[in-house]
């Protein structure tokens, strides 16, 4: 049968407040007892012969029966109140009075007036039902409100607040006779006070916390006279309902409350009262900006009470001088006890055998806690709360505790276990071990770290070791373990991506961790061809790769150049689904630094000039020129592209016949700078047409502050060492405006974020005009240079997020170097590369990909083991690797490569070119 529970009563006066004023004035109270239907379903009511009947007394207002009679009950219409007197109580019984229904959400209304409160104790409005079909009024206590006890505001007309704020700390939850340190962080009245849940009655968890209450103004509260003496009531629901945080019995027999300072007495506390009350014993009882402290303890819930449920503590405060009465009011919150284990240390973690050892630990609502160790033969020693064995008795908390058994295991480990009634219990650990030479791998290898996925590929794992006693070769994620003890290599199948383990286990009478080391092992996919550019002898421009990672569009633009150039294409791939989204007619282009614009342009027959594509919304606009344009790029705020036109280009015939000779009939180079609207998606001329020298550019670049902009010249047939300098805000020739490198042919720039530098890579030296092997270093703070030799031809560059590193791919040398950008050392990365045309450096920084160009393939390096992991072919027939980027997400990489059919050193043009991608599997562990 259903029960009626508090939530379906509500008392409040004429204030709308759950408050009985104490007052000689029978008129000032008005009470509102209301019932609410709060069920789905009407609630039948009975009149006749067996009625249906709810009570109530409030006895706490006045110690005369006389009083509580006298109340004057008003019910609503078809009810009668009378008074009827219980043993040493009175009860007002509402008697129904003919038959009739209670709806879904509708509620009666009792008007309880001529109230004479004479204490200032609280206490509760207790409700009874009898005869209610469907409803249970036996076995268990009736439903109660809790009604505060406050005196008249003394100055109706203002309010006159008491000085005070309240609030807690110190909260503890000590179970049995454990003894824990308090939380010493002070808490306001608005946060709830957690209070656990005892779950085992053996083991009762004593909620406890100190109650603040201070006086925040500088004045004392002195005692206004004897007949005013202030009290302080500290009270609490008891029940069975939810929303009580204990019984009554167990507030009775467990519940303590102090107070600290001496100018306040307690007066103690009755059974069968939810209330403690304190006074004051001297006239200033709380001195200005003081506190008084009380010390509440020993809370203890019934056990497995539902959790999460709110109780509250009311901290009535009654005649302090001339202030109003206030009631402060704190929610308990009931929460479920878990046992957790406080971390467990040793004093020293390497002892001899025979030393001692002392532990400290501590717990936390655990009703016991073990120790559990192994000796040396592999027998277990328990260390138990519940022991009897006084060698093997420990508490819930200890600080240093000797062991009486020693440890003597090689290593030994030592498990603290909190236990509560949950199947899983909370677990610290320590290690204590001998001082021992540790076993040592000094090298781990493996014969290929990238294979095919799916493919069975033996690998053959070897290793040098030294001092080991046992030698396991794991699968790191699985169960999988090989004991390679003594041997010096393992030969595995494996067939997708993983990790092994090595690890060494020493000798001697110690035993600590194994030295470990890890290789990983990656796996990739075919190359998965994607879009098949025009057939072209013409060399691919640079860049002829950019990544657009953004995270809502992610694209990767390639270039291809094509003779005539009407045919250059640039492809738009979707970089997650690997699909060709789009085609644009482009010989040439730059992303801006968002990645939600690409600027190419457009070699037509009828129209030329800048195309401003928005990735987004795909909207395009043309600027036209009458140039042909030979490399273009944003600067860093995205707000301008500079341009450099081609000489000896001016017109659609001679674009058409690719009338690409370097001459004195050349047209003079120049350059010019666009301004991009964002908003607008169109650009803008902004810049004057300035000339410059030189040939064609390959690169454009900008220092940091930026004022200036770099030009590269790339000149077939004569010699140029410059490169040429305009400034950034007009577009005009710089001062100086050339800067002379001693090298000529220059391919690419890097520009630095971080540092006044700019790397240029060039494929010959003008000293030694053969030979290409220099990155030239420009300082943009003064344009003076510094030469590196890295390698014969540097043909493509990657500087690090740190910028502390520049690695450089010499495709003549077959090798990729890296440079120390402070110190221009330069150290090998790998040498076992063929003819390397491009790299991809992952975003960690640990991983390089590198296009090699003759053998149309990929090699994947460890650049800081220098070691090569493994090679990925990218098809052999389908183009020469010139351009590359790779996406990464949780399972790998995607590595998209541009391909090249101009047979640019060692290989005929081909007859088929792709553009490709390959994924390559990180280990899953």
């Amino acid at each position: 049968m259903a029960r009626f529970k508090a939530e379906n009563f509500k008392v409040l006066n004429k204030d709308n407040t759950a408050v009985v004023y104490r007052t000689p004035d029978r008129n000032y109270n008005r009470l509102i007892f209301s019932i609410t239907n709060k069920s789905a379903n009407n609630i039948e009511l009975k009149g006749g012969a067996e009625p249906s009947v709810f009570g109530f007394n409030m006895s706490f207002i006045s110690d005369k029966l006389d009083v509580i009679s006298q109340l004057r009950v008003t019910p609503p219409a078809g009810w009668e109140a009378t008074a009827v007197t219980v043993q040493t109580w009175v009860e007002w019984r509402l008697t129904c009075k003919q038959d009739t229904q209670l709806a879904p959400g509708a509620n009666l209304s009792i008007i309880i007036e001529n109230i004479l409160c004479e204490n200032e104790k609280p206490g509760y409005f207790t409700i009874t039902n009898h005869n209610i079909p469907g409803y249970d009024n036996s076995g268990s206590l009736p439903p109660a409100l809790f009604l505060s006890v406050l005196r008249p505001p003394i100055d109706p007309t203002k309010a006159n607040p008491v000085p005070f704020t309240a609030g807690y700390t110190n909260v503890v939850h000590p179970i049995a006779n454990q003894t824990i340190h308090p939380n010493n962080r002070t808490f306001t009245e608005n946060e709830a006070i957690p209070a656990y849940i005892t779950y085992d009655g053996n083991a009762l968890i004593r909620n406890g916390f100190k109650l603040i209450l201070t006086n925040n103004n500088e004045k004392p509260i002195v005692l206004a006279g004897e007949s005013d003496r202030p009290v302080v009531t500290i009270s609490f629901l008891f029940g069975e309902e939810d929303y009580d945080i204990t019984t009554q019995a167990l507030g009775d027999r467990q519940i303590t409350i102090g107070v600290t300072s001496d100018k306040w007495t307690p007066m103690g506390h009755t059974d069968g009262s939810p209330s403690w009350q304190f006074y004051p014993q001297l006239p200033q009882h709380i001195d200005g900006y003081k506190t008084v402290d009380f010390i509440i303890e020993n809370i203890v819930t019934p056990v497995n009470v539902p959790a999460e449920k709110i109780s509250l503590m009311y901290v009535q405060v009654n005649r302090f001088a001339d202030f109003d009465d206030k009631v402060f009011i704190f929610q308990l919150n009931k929460k479920k006890a878990k046992a957790v284990m406080k971390p467990l240390s040793a004093d020293n973690p390497r002892i001899k055998i025979g030393d001692d050892v002392k532990l400290t630990w501590s717990s936390s609502l655990a009703k016991r806690v073990t120790i559990t160790y192994d000796d040396r033969d592999g027998n277990q020693i328990l260390l138990d709360t519940a022991a009897t064995d006084p060698d093997k008795k420990i508490e819930l908390d200890a600080k240093n505790y000797k062991l009486l058994i020693k440890p003597t295991a090689e290593t030994t480990q030592f498990e603290a276990i909190a236990f509560d009634t949950a199947a899983s219990p909370d677990t610290q650990k320590a290690h204590v071990t001998v001082e021992q030479r540790p076993a040592r791998i000094n090298a781990f290898k493996a014969t290929k770290q990238l294979i095919n996925q799916g493919a069975k590929t033996k690998v053959t794992f070897s290793w040098e070791v030294q001092d080991v006693r046992q030698l396991i070769l794991k699968r790191k994620g699985t169960d999988e373990k090989i004991v390679v003890t003594g041997t010096t290599s393992k030969e595995i199948d494996v067939e997708t991506a993983c990790e092994y383990q090595l690890l060494a286990y020493s000798y001697g009478t110690t035993f600590p961790a194994p030295d470990e080391k890890a290789l990983k092992i990656f796996s990739h996919g075919s190359p998965h061809p994607i879009a098949e550019p025009a057939l072209s002898g013409e060399r691919t421009k640079r860049p002829a790769i950019l990544l657009n990672d953004h995270p809502n569009i992610k694209r990767a633009f390639i270039q291809h150049t094509a003779k005539p150039a009407r045919f250059s294409t640039i492809f738009e791939i979707n970089t997650d689904t690997s699909a060709l989204e789009k085609k644009h007619p482009g010989s040439c282009f730059a992303l801006s630094p968002s990645g939600n614009k690409l600027a190419y342009y457009t070699p037509g027959l009828t129209k030329r000039g800048i195309v401003l594509y928005d990735i987004a919304s795909q909207e395009e606009s043309l600027t036209e020129t009458q140039d042909l344009i030979e490399t273009m790029k944003f600067s860093s705020d995205g707000r301008k592209l500079f341009v450099s036109f081609e000489p000896g280009m001016l017109t659609g015939a001679d674009e058409q016949t690719n009338a690409d000779v370097d001459s004195s009939s050349d047209g003079q180079r120049f350059t010019t700078y666009f301004t991009c609207d964002p908003d607008k998606n169109i650009l803008v001329k902004s810049g004057a047409y300035t000339p410059i020298g030189g040939g064609e550019a390959t690169d454009i670049a900008f220092d940091n502050k930026p004022s200036m902009v770099y030009f590269t010249s790339f000149v077939n047939r004569r010699t140029d060492t410059n490169i040429y300098l305009v400034k950034y805000d007009n577009g005009e020739k710089g001062s100086p405006d050339a800067i002379n490198t001693l090298n000529t042919r220059p391919v690419m720039l890097k520009q630095a974020k971080k540092s006044s530098k700019i790397y240029a890579a060039f494929e010959r030296r003008e000293s030694i005009f053969d030979n290409a092997d220099a990155v030239i270093i420009i300082n943009t703070d003064n344009n003076t240079i510094s030469t590196v030799t890295v390698g014969e031809y540097p043909i493509d560059m990657i500087l690090t997020a740190d910028e502390k590193t520049l690695y450089v791919a010499c495709i003549i040398a077959n090798k990729v170097v890296a440079v120390d950008t402070e110190t221009l050392a330069v150290r090998d990365i790998c040498t076992s590369v063929d003819s390397p045309s491009c790299i991809a450096l992952s975003s960690d920084g640990e991983i390089m990909f590198v296009g090699n160009y003759a053998t149309r393939t990929i090699t994947m390096v460890d650049v800081k083991k220098a070691m090569v992991l493994g090679t990925v072919a990218t098809g052999t027939n389908n183009g020469n690797p010139y351009g590359m980027v790779i996406t990464e997400n949780n399972d790998g990489y995607k590595v998209f490569v541009a391909k090249d059919g101009s047979g640019l050193i060692r290989t005929t043009p081909n007859i088929n070119l792709e553009i490709t991608d390959i994924s390559i599997l990180k280990p899953k562990v």
